[in-house]
């Protein structure tokens, strides 16, 4: 049994420990925010341990893995403590603010020989397994990524809401060649739409990401049209096939498993030594190398410039 300690006990925090204790062991959490939260461990997990202190969580035999879900200026110093202690690291995205950090923390797990896993979970949707499938077997000629979110003004809307679509693009195009952010608008007092096109060299093909934290409700659809003339459409729910012969969309797969649950479980595998990890360091930082791209473009102003 892997034993995985939460680094975080806020909203997705406490996901993480709800999933790991379920799929794995989660002996102790560190904790250094909100009493409220702390209580709700000790009333829903009371034989979990608790501490304000990272360094003896590091220190714990018992402990093979951290899971960290920490505010994100804070998440490259504790995944590199870690790995530094020797423990597998799953740390939430970004992984880091900068490319640079993220590129030592790669470099530690290699010479550590340490799984580390960046924690991007669309890419372990299982809609997004089945369409990943479907573009193996035809090619990928086009790929729009349609992200409405209600709210999360507060966040960074690259880091924390673009970073979603661009590690799907990521994972089924690879990195990208050039980044054209296309239109932005500022409604809040900071960027609150954004749309950039992603341009690729090596293979002929266009992705446009497109958020927008405006919406009314939140709902994300991927669109894509395969090089086999095949259209697919997947949300949340499901993967659509367009049927020409009836004009109209049809449903081909839904899923009936939690997505954190397969990300946790493909965590456990990976320390295990069972599988390897899909979003792993490097991946991370292929995705972080877009983010600063367009951060880079969005000051400048509308502009394709390439990524070096």
């Amino acid at each position: 049994m892997t034993d995985v300690a939460v680094v975080g006990i806020g909203n997705w925090g406490q996901n993480l420990v709800r999933t790991f204790d379920a799929v794995a062991s989660v002996p102790s959490c560190c904790h250094t925010g909100r009493a409220e939260h702390a209580a709700w461990l000790a009333d829903a997990y009371p034989a979990v341990e608790v501490t304000t202190d990272y360094e003896a969580v590091l220190a714990d035999d018992r402990v093979d893995a951290v899971a960290i879900a920490t505010p994100i200026p804070t998440l490259a110093e504790l995944a590199e403590r870690a790995l530094e202690a020797d423990k597998h690291v799953y740390v939430e995205k970004p992984m880091a603010q900068t490319r640079a950090a993220a590129d030592r923390l790669v470099e530690r797990a290699e010479t550590r020989d340490r799984v580390l896993f960046v924690g991007y979970i669309f890419v372990h949707h299982p809609v997004f397994a089945r369409l990943r499938e479907l573009v193996a077997s035809d090619g990928l000629r086009r790929l729009r990524l349609d992200w409405q979110t209600e709210g999360s003004f507060e966040a960074d809307i690259v880091t924390d809401l673009v970073c979603h679509p661009v590690s799907i693009a990521v994972a089924l195009a690879g990195v990208p060649s050039r980044v054209d952010v296309i239109s932005t608008l500022a409604a809040t007092g900071g960027v609150d739409v954004l749309e950039c096109r992603l341009g690729y060299e090596a293979v002929d093909c266009e992705v446009t990401v497109t958020v927008n934290r405006l919406s009314p409700q939140s709902r994300y659809a991927l669109t894509v049209v395969t090089d086999a003339g095949e259209t697919y459409v997947a949300t949340d729910d499901a993967v659509y096939a367009y049927d020409a012969e009836h004009d109209g969309l049809e449903t081909i797969f839904e899923p009936d498993v939690e997505p954190l649950a397969l990300e946790c479980r493909a965590f456990r595998d990976a320390v295990d030594g069972e599988r390897a990890v899909a979003t792993d360091g490097a991946f991370g930082v292929g995705v972080l190398e877009v983010l600063e791209r367009i951060e880079s473009d969005v000051s400048a102003g509308p502009g394709a410039r390439k990524v070096e």
